[in-house]
């Protein structure tokens, strides 16, 4: 019975152990269900008043917040004086200006989005393969960009929709047509899939949001992608006018140092952790946080302070976790892949910790520091073994914001009601507008140059019933006499009569006199001036 029990009890210890070697070697950037590819995903990388986030699947918004992490299904929404910029891998931003609102539909071989209403404009700071393009959609059409530009997109709630290319070019698709716009032109897209005919766009047409965007990311201080950094992170923007470029011994590149922080600053130890489908993810309250928390390592460099070294590759957080009682605690691992040692005043502060109930909770980080009883923390890759989320981590926004205690879900509830009456208005004109483009539509060769289109329809302008077999010629303005060819239908109009023409060549000749049938022989006619022979 004494060996059973010892048995068991190293089966026990053993099945301990590989739980804990499982645990440990979970690599860090797994997702939950294979979900980002390695460049990431999107982030709202700016907000300005009134503005709201809600995740797929979730009924409640929240309010809206620099960094925070966007998924498959999230939403964004702007107030009547809200304004709010999402980025993607790559150099793409989609802006939304106020009451607009905007839903992330997909995130994979290229960016995917679905405007639902409002005023938005989409920046590519550079050029995409096709496989990888753009692509924007609404309900009744959408459009598909490639070349780096600037691309304004208006969405009414009556399914009317007006592009406009402030530079490059665009695709405009809807089910029925398809279309190429370039720089300075803007076309409507109505809601049964018609094109209005292409408008000119040019600089005097211009509104302050135009302006503001063309001066932003083209215009001569527009910040650029460092020389340091070799492809558009998430983020990258940011870094040039937040912190420095510097050599550290021994790396091969450059690292990056912050400006402007606390002496006993450090990397993820201000912002909130919460819970996406890739696990706990790091939410910084810094600005420029975004880049050096999701991708490449951060290191304590003696006399230099915390240095960024940059990577490509989109992790949750570069960090390693450990737990002690009710708390779990977390620290920045280096190039080398290891935990950073760092001590002060004799102790070791490597690790920052934080109240279990806290974090699933998703609250704010309040960082302590404590000293391990016995022995050394057990080090391991993701906390999820050992703390389960609830709803309130999971939320992409802040039910409250800081300094205002009026719930956001009451918030962007009336932001869509002022949208909704604000707009009534503004969809008027732009009806008015789109009417007058498609009325001037009115000759073959306008639709022709201005549709491109599968099939061509028939073009009711003319007054022409049929064309048999061979070519119809119709002549018009004045003129009487046609030739005829075999199986050929002759129309004429004007008020004068039709003559049929036989087998052979028919001369018909009009103005007032009489006209005789042809033969089957040739017949010639002579006639003088009243008489006919």
């Amino acid at each position: 019975m004494k060996q059973r029990a010892h048995t068991f009890d190293l089966l026990k210890i053993a099945a301990g152990l590989l739980s804990l070697l499982t645990v440990m070697t979970v690599p860090s950037g797994v997702a939950l269900a294979g979900y980002f590819n390695e460049e990431g995903g999107p982030r709202i990388a700016s907000v300005q008043g009134e503005t709201f986030v809600r995740g797929g699947g979730q009924q409640e918004w929240g309010y809206a917040g620099t960094n925070t992490v966007l998924e498959d299904g999230d939403q964004v929404l702007t107030g009547s004086d809200g304004q709010l910029s999402v980025e993607y891998p790559g150099g793409v931003f989609l802006e939304l200006q106020p009451r607009s609102r905007a839903r992330i539909s997909s995130i994979g071989s290229g960016p995917q989005l679905r405007l639902d209403y409002g005023t938005f404009n989409v920046v590519l700071l550079q050029n995409r393969p096709d496989r990888n393009h753009v692509r924007v959609d609404w309900a009744r059409g959408g459009v598909d960009l490639t070349q780096g530009g600037s691309y304004r997109v208006d969405v009414h709630r009556d399914g009317l929709a007006r592009v406009t290319v402030l530079r490059g070019d665009a695709r405009v698709r809807s089910a029925s047509r398809r279309t190429l716009l370039s720089s300075g032109q803007d076309l409507y897209v109505d809601r049964d899939g018609s094109f209005g005919r292409e408008g000119s766009y040019v600089e005097s047409n211009y509104d302050d949001f135009d302006r503001g965007i063309l001066n932003r990311y083209f215009g001569s201080s527009a910040a650029s992608l460092p020389r340091n950094l070799s492809s558009f992170i998430v983020g990258a923007l940011d870094l040039a006018r937040s912190g420095d470029w510097v050599r550290v011994p021994g790396w091969t590149d450059y690292g990056w140092r912050p400006r402007n922080v606390e002496p006993d600053w450090r990397p993820y130890s201000n912002g909130r952790w919460v819970f996406t489908r890739q696990g706990w993810t790091w939410v910084p309250d810094e600005a420029w946080g975004y880049a050096p928390s999701h991708y490449g390592h951060w290191d304590s460099v003696p006399g230099m302070g915390w240095v960024w070294q940059p990577g490509k590759k989109y992790r949750p957080a570069w960090v390693r976790w450990v737990h002690e009682g009710d708390f779990l605690g977390w620290a920045p691992i280096g190039p080398d892949n290891r935990v950073v040692q760092f001590r002060r005043g004799g102790n070791d502060e490597s690790f920052m910790f934080y109240r279990r109930d806290d974090l699933r909770d998703g609250k704010r980080v309040k960082v302590q520091f404590l000293k391990k009883k016995h022995g050394k923390f057990v080090v391991f890759e993701r906390p999820d073994r050992f703390v389960n989320p609830t709803h309130l981590a999971k939320m992409k926004g802040m039910k409250t914001k800081q300094g205002r205690m009026e719930a956001a879900v009451q918030a962007a509830k009336r932001a869509e009601e002022v949208a909704r009456k604000g707009d009534a208005k503004e969809e008027e004109r732009a009806r008015h507008e789109a009417k007058g483009r498609k009325a001037k539509l009115t000759t073959p060769a306008q639709k022709a140059g201005r549709e491109k289109t599968a099939t061509q329809k028939p073009d009711r302008d003319r007054h022409s019933k049929g064309v048999t077999k061979n070519t119809t010629h119709e002549k018009q303005g004045g003129r009487k006499s046609e030739k005829a060819e075999k199986n050929t239908t002759h129309e004429k109009q004007g008020g004068r009569k039709s003559e049929k023409a036989e087998k052979n060549t028919t001369h018909e000749k009009q103005g007032g006199r009489k006209g005789e049938k042809a033969e089957k022989n040739t017949t010639h006619e002579k006639q003088a001036k009243g008489q006919g022979r």
